[in-house]
């Protein structure tokens, strides 16, 4: 808007900045350049209003597809589609933004949510693109849930980012996993039925699903021929570049590698893995010799200690054959098996030995893992990765270090509810029993602290409780007691009566025979607690049995946050000091970080309600009871959980830390997922999988997972990295991959993590290029925001160590 005229003085001049000009201000000179300047007007405004949301409308890339479901009401079942919109555009805040919209309020469940997130994630690998540049969103019309479109979504949003569009009379269905490859699901004849009234002319299945169950009819059907009576056409693919190609008429683009080695550990890093599997070696067999002197075990246990035994004899042949990668790995499953059986002995050789207050010794001397981890989390703090190798190690090691306090989160979880339990039972036994005549006390047993059994010379103590009398006599695990205040000890009868004919704060003389010496030791009994009154009823038989249970799995955890550590020790004896393509600014990394961790809590949210809430609901009990009973069935849950946890409670900021729990998180959900929801795995005794619905599924995807590891790992040395960790689970899952069907499960859940821990690396290393550009462009950084460094980083380490 003009100024008037009479703010003007005639012949008035100003001067204008360095550069500018000194201009006259009489008002008709004035009035005739503005008049010269209004015709740019229009041209002004089509630049300031229209032009930028005209760009971004050509930048906007959107596909349509329409994704295939299956539902029942009652007797009926039928199927149909539901039409999504798949849209990608630049976002110039840089942030991670993934959306999901619906036409009715709670259209799509968090099934489809996270599936969502998967496919962002996975599109995200496949082309080498950083999701902070772009806002995703996902339309759906109606309402719909499930995992069963994951591999359409991923097609559609891979598509967008492409500018290629999907074909209107093609459709799938499949879940998709980590690596690409299309998982099995349910309903497919019926989807046939609604992708047929749609128009669909070839759909796309899972490999391995020709034969898949007819709900209605209640009895397998083929589905290739059930098609044709359909007139659709179905076909089975094993990945997303099958489906892609079919999908779209266009080949995926990817990322290859110039070579097809086969993945090699460093003789360097081979070294260290034998070093650290003879420390493995040792621990097992310290532990199992002492679970064995606890005499006669429980099925329970007894099934336990199988598994150990098992893991420890398939650790022994690998590192017969040189295998020590594959020895590690079962060795760790080996101690933890065998850490199981000793927790539970621990536990009743303790209580009947020392009483309650032994038990709290016992608990204390567990929680010490505390202040391990504490100084570790220090010491990873210090670290600065100077290679995207140390990256690799440094977020494994934290990785673990978050798990494992994720597991103590857990053990503390159960003892509160345990010494809840206690305390009502203590309260309802009180109760029963009436109150004691006025004058009277309860007798106190003498207690010395020990657990002994018979032997051929005498009585052998087998476990000394922590803190006990006998602890601070000097007695140990192994001795054997000749004579009790100078009575020969005969056998633990004799002991027990002597030990009970004395009284609290009474001193004795012990003689005990140690590696063919005798010694005496002195100790002075204590007043242990009162005897536990009998169960009177049932329910409180069960109430025992709950506080025993809790009481056992909250020492469990903690025993497996100290085992944990050990493995996070190891990552970085093992993966740091290697040279190669520098380590990348932290703040790519914080975005990787971002990404995952999103991704996998919603996978986690996406694994309870499709596994956990239906099992749940078949045993009556709420997801939260059942959580633990999952727990107990499959440690990987428990870890999966314990994970999931600690990442909630924030235990470390460090970006490396959310990256390696995150990454781990990820891929542990999405392999529960795919055993028991994709594979339909049954378990059976001893806690292994004896069947799975889709084995030649489960073969085809173990095929594939290879592949995609070996070309990850290939992508990753030709960027200059040497991802050793990758190079150590495919070593892993070559001789898994031959067991039983535990063991081939294990092998693809170590294939996907190593197929993706690669990919990452190469990928900030500037290894993956496509066959074709991306036509969606990445904007620029708004006005004050940091732009992302280039991955790879900007400047080389000053000093370098090789191995």
């Amino acid at each position: 808007m003009m100024a008037p005229e009479s703010l003007w003085r005639p012949g008035e001049t100003y001067t204008v900045p360095p550069g500018g000009h000194k201009c006259s201000t009489h008002p008709s000179q004035r009035r005739g350049k503005m008049k010269a300047y209004t015709r740019y007007l229009p041209v002004l405004f089509i630049i300031l209003f229209i032009w930028p949301s005209l760009a971004l409308a050509l930048a906007t890339k959107e596909v349509a597809v329409d994704a295939l479901w299956f539902a029942s009401r009652g007797k009926e079942v039928m199927g149909g589609t539901s039409q999504v919109i798949v849209e990608v555009e630049p976002n110039p805040r840089q942030g991670i933004r993934v959306g999901f919209f619906e036409e009715v309020a709670g259209g799509s469940g968090p099934s489809w949510r996270a599936a969502g997130w998967m496919a962002s994630v996975l599109s995200s690998q496949l082309l080498g693109v950083d999701l902070t540049h772009y806002k995703i969103s996902f339309d759906v019309g109606g309402r719909i849930d499930g995992p069963s479109a994951g591999g359409l979504m991923t097609a559609a949003l891979t598509a967008a980012f492409l500018g290629d569009q999907v074909k209107p009379e093609v459709s799938m269905t499949g879940i998709i996993n980590p690596d690409g490859t299309i998982g099995p699901v349910g309903g497919i004849p019926q989807k046939l039925e609604g992708a047929a009234k749609r128009g669909k002319k070839l759909i796309l299945i899972p490999y391995g699903q020709r034969f898949s169950m007819d709900q209605r009819l209640k009895k397998l059907v083929d589905v290739v021929e059930r098609g044709k009576s359909l007139g659709v056409e179905v076909r089975e693919v094993s990945d997303i570049s099958q489906a892609y190609q079919l999908l779209t008429g266009k080949p995926l683009p990817q990322a290859r590698p110039a070579n097809d080695q086969p993945p090699e550990i460093p003789g360097a890093v081979q070294a260290k893995i034998r070093n650290r599997t003879q420390v493995l070696f040792s621990k097992y067999r310290e532990l199992i010799s002492k679970v064995k002197m606890a005499g006669q075990l429980p099925p329970e246990l007894g099934q336990i200690v199988t598994q150990a035994e098992s893991a420890y004899s398939l650790a022994q042949d690998a590192a017969a054959q040189g295998l020590f990668t594959v020895a590690y790995d079962r060795m760790f499953t080996a101690v933890l098996m065998a850490q199981a059986a000793l927790v539970a002995t621990d536990i009743i050789q303790t209580a009947q030995s020392g009483g309650g207050q032994a038990l709290q010794n016992y608990f204390d001397s567990l929680k010490a893992v505390r202040g391990k981890l504490d100084a570790f989390l220090n010491r990873l703090d210090m670290e600065t990765p100077r290679t995207l190798s140390d990256v690799a190690a440094l977020s494994e090691a934290y990785g673990l270090t978050i798990q494992a306090w994720g597991s103590i989160l857990l053990g503390e979880i159960r003892e509160g509810e345990m010494e809840k339990l206690l305390k009502q039972a203590q309260e309802k036994a009180e109760k029963r029993r009436g109150s004691a005549p006025r004058g009277t006390t309860q007798t106190r047993r003498p207690q010395l602290g020990i657990q002994v059994s018979d032997s051929p010379y005498g009585v052998m103590v087998n476990q000394v409780a922590p803190g006990s009398p006998a602890e601070r006599a000097g007695l140990l695990a192994g001795d054997i007691i000749l004579q009790y205040n100078g009575i020969p000890v005969m056998d633990t009868a004799t002991l027990l009566q002597l030990v009970s004919a004395t009284q609290p704060g009474e001193f004795i003389n012990l003689l005990v025979s140690r590696g063919g010496m005798q010694l005496f030791l002195t100790a002075m009994l204590e007043s242990g607690p009162p005897p536990p009154p009998p169960p009177q009823t049932p329910a409180s038989e069960q109430e025992w049995e709950r506080i025993g249970q809790k009481l056992y799995e909250a020492a469990f955890f903690y025993k497996m946050a100290d085992l944990l550590h050990t493995l996070a020790e190891d990552r970085l004896l093992i993966g740091l000091g290697f040279s190669g393509t520098p380590a990348p600014a932290v703040e790519v990394i914080d975005k990787a970080a971002r990404l995952f961790q999103t991704t996998a809590e919603a996978g986690m949210n996406y694994l309870d309600s499709i596994v956990l809430q239906n099992q749940a609901e078949e045993a009556g009990l709420t997801l939260s009871a059942y959580r633990w009973a999952f727990m107990s069935k499959d440690p990987s849950y428990a870890l999966a959980y314990a994970t999931y946890l600690a990442l909630g409670a924030g235990i470390s900021a460090s970006p490396y830390a959310r990256l390696g729990a995150s990454m781990a998180l990820y891929y542990g959900t999405a392999s529960l997922i795919t055993k028991y929801y994709s594979l339909g795995a049954e378990i059976g005794k001893g806690g292994r999988v004896q069947k799975v619905r889709f084995e030649k599924a489960l073969i085809n995807m173990l095929e594939r997972a290879f592949r995609n590891a070996r070309d990850g790992i290939n992508l990753a040395r030709e960027a200059g990295i040497e991802p050793i960790f990758s190079a150590f689970f495919y070593e892993a899952a070559k001789f898994l991959r031959e067991q039983d069907l535990e063991g081939k499960l294990s092998a693809l859940a170590y294939l996907w993590y190593a197929t993706a821990e690669a990919r990452m690396l190469a990928f900030l290393g500037g290894g993956l290029r496509l066959e074709r550009p991306l036509p969606v462009q990445q904007p620029a950084p708004q006005p004050g925001q940091p732009s992302s460094p280039p991955p790879g980083g900007s400047e080389a380490p000053k000093s370098q160590k090789s191995l």
